[in-house]
């Protein structure tokens, strides 16, 4: 008898750690305010510019069920309806649990609305948890800073579209400069939690997803360091494959490769080729009539065009004004660089975007190539400062 009750509580306990198992995913929620409704889970493909969705279950009285299998762990937008109000969560293989209500959905100056959620289970998810922990008491001394500078900013966009004398949209300019500056001491502080972060998990989901979204202000090199340190599980998952590829794309635009060529017409509709300009040295300027460090960087800029152009040097601005052909003239008129050539980027949708050739993430960025069409210099956010170009230029062609 006592041999048949140990087998028995055997069998029991292989079958009640069998049922706890989980082979897929099973999310459970509860959403306070809403009877019936939707939820939609999904991502954006930045290949294909697109929102594909991945899941989607039926509110019902308040409640949805959603069960599924991943290959790799996920982060997903939620969206809820009625209300279109949004959160963000990893989905991996195991239980998980989301309660919100959308009474306290909380909507930004473009009408999107973020629902607060507390969510319970998954290990990614709660890395994710830990990590935002770290972030919430900067991003809360930041809000009233952020607040200003969108007032200012949209004030500023309002007066130009109400044609405003330049004087007055001056002013309105100069006071949304001073709020922007005023967040850049948040955004080093957070950089830093970001990096700290990165270096204490080296290998986890959330620092993969922390240097998707940095590395386009870090060189390619330090990025490959970081992805290296990931397991083949994170290197195999979709978010892995894409920071492999893009850091592939940015060491394009790196020094030690081959300049990628182009074939426009300019601001003044001649042909314009980069193989025209082979036997001498040529800097490319990404930036922008909308970009005010480009704009403020101009006059320097043109002491550099002074100083070197007839020692053997070619400046190519290349501006991503596609969508604002008007714009791009008046910037060159005003800020007086037509001394040198002038294109447009072109769009990944017409397939002739110069900068996705050069791996350009921020603007402005300049990549300087020598006469044998290779880059030796890259200066801006995502590469070495503007000093540093100075003193490549010394090297070059002499004080």
């Amino acid at each position: 008898m006592r041999s048949i009750l140990i087998l028995l509580l055997a069998t029991l306990i292989m079958s009640c750690g069998k049922s706890e198992k989980h082979d897929g995913y099973i999310l459970k929620g509860e959403v306070k305010g809403i009877a019936d409704g939707k939820i939609v889970l999904s991502s954006y493909e930045r290949e294909q510019l697109k929102v594909v969705t991945f899941d989607s279950a039926i509110i019902k009285e308040g409640k949805f069920e959603l069960k599924g299998k991943v290959d790799y762990p996920l982060e997903l937008s939620v969206k809820v309806t009625p209300g279109d109000a949004m959160f963000s969560l990893w989905i991996e293989n195991s239980q998980i649990f989301v309660k919100g209500d959308v009474k306290k959905a909380q909507a930004d100056q473009w009408g999107r609305k973020t629902l607060p959620v507390v969510i319970e289970g998954g290990k990614i998810q709660s890395e994710k948890q830990a990590y935002e922990a770290l972030l919430k008491p900067i991003m809360e001394e930041q809000e009233p800073y952020t607040l200003a500078y969108d007032e200012a900013n949209m004030t500023y966009i309002k007066g130009m579209k109400a044609e405003l004398p330049e004087e007055e949209l001056l002013v309105l300019k100069s006071k949304a400069q001073l709020a922007y500056n005023a967040l850049k001491p948040f955004s080093s502080r957070m950089s830093m939690v970001n990096r700290k972060y990165m270096e204490d998990h080296p290998n986890s989901f959330v620092t993969a997803n922390i240097l998707k979204w940095t590395m386009s202000h870090m060189k390619p090199e330090e990025a490959q360091t970081k992805y290296d340190l990931f397991s083949e599980e994170i290197k195999n998952s979709p978010l892995g494959k894409e920071i492999k590829s893009e850091i592939k794309k940015n060491l394009l635009g790196a020094p030690g490769n081959m300049a990628v060529g182009f074939h426009k017409k300019d601001i003044n509709n001649k042909e314009i080729s980069l193989e025209e300009f082979k036997g001498q040295y040529v800097l490319l300027d990404f930036w922008a009539s909308w970009c005010k460090p480009c704009r403020a960087g101009n006059p320097h800029l043109i002491d550099l065009y002074n100083k070197y152009h007839k020692k053997g040097i070619e400046f190519i601005g290349v501006a991503s004004d596609d969508n604002n052909i008007p714009a791009w003239h008046k910037a060159v008129k005003k800020d007086q660089i037509g001394i040198w050539r002038h294109i447009l980027s072109g769009t990944k949708d017409q397939g002739d975007d110069i900068g996705s050739s050069y791996a350009i993430h921020t603007l402005p960025t300049k990549i300087l190539i020598d006469p044998n069409g290779k880059i030796i210099g890259r200066y801006g956010a995502d590469g070495d400062n503007d000093e540093t170009m100075d003193k490549m230029f010394e090297e070059i062609f002499g004080k």
